[in-house]
């Protein structure tokens, strides 16, 4: 049985729209949905002149959307830690320790406090297997 002009007719047209709605559009990058290169908050972003192998982007009320300003590379943990929004993170009441969650690609920073049970994202980290920190894993009671 032959397909009927209508549908001929119906599939050419919806192979049409199918072509024309992907011609000349460039991917969305993943992580910042940028098309053509990374945004500036952005943990793969690399700033010209900057040499470090790794990038820390605050966790902002948006998404890892955040000041670039904020923003800074850094190339060990101790690098990482010693910067001044990390400084009193250890005097609160019930700091346990820092940790890295690996759950979604890029890494993100936590402060666990209550031996686990309570945590916090405090940012986002480019390279997070470059870092000697222990792996979150979420407690519950």
């Amino acid at each position: 049985m032959e397909p009927s002009e209508w549908y001929i007719n119906l599939r050419e047209k919806i192979s049409g729209e199918k072509k024309s709605s992907t011609d000349n559009k460039k991917p969305l990058l993943i992580c910042c949905g940028w098309v053509d290169s990374h945004a500036d908050t952005c943990v793969h972003f690399q700033p010209e002149g900057d040499l470090h192998t790794n990038r820390f982007v605050p966790h902002g009320g948006h998404g890892y959307y955040s000041s670039v300003k904020d923003c800074f590379g850094f190339d060990t943990t101790n690098e990482l830690l010693a910067n001044s929004r990390f400084h009193n993170w250890p005097s609160m009441k019930g700091f346990y320790r820092y940790s890295l969650s690996n759950y979604y690609d890029p890494y993100s920073l936590m402060a666990e406090f209550d031996n686990g049970y309570e945590w916090w994202c405090l940012g986002y980290i480019r390279n997070g297997l470059a870092l000697e920190l222990p792996l979150w894993e979420p407690k519950y009671r």
